[in-house]
């Protein structure tokens, strides 16, 4: 339920900066999605293997600083992939 109000701040902040086209070089609405579905499959997973918290704490704005920093820092966007089918997969 919190990946619809993620894409749509994220939709925003591109429309700002008119990087919301994908004929011009910016992010489609569909990578967009794929994107955050990755990402808070991502941070489900690392939440549960840390056992920092019992419930999932769906902070909007965590979510969103969690998603530059992790498309910013720490994805290796010329070592690693993404996956949706079956799940998300890196490879």
């Amino acid at each position: 339920p919190c990946i619809n109000k993620l894409i749509y701040v994220l939709k925003y902040f591109l429309r700002q900066r008119q990087l919301n086209d994908a004929y011009s070089g910016g992010v489609s609405s569909f990578l967009l999605f794929n994107l955050c579905y990755a990402y808070l499959n991502y941070h489900i997973k690392s939440t549960l293997n840390h056992l920092e918290e019992n419930n999932h704490d769906f902070c909007y704005g965590k979510l969103l600083l969690g998603f530059f920093e992790f498309y910013g820092f720490k994805f290796r966007f010329d070592k690693i992939s993404i996956s949706v089918r079956n799940g998300v997969y890196f490879y």
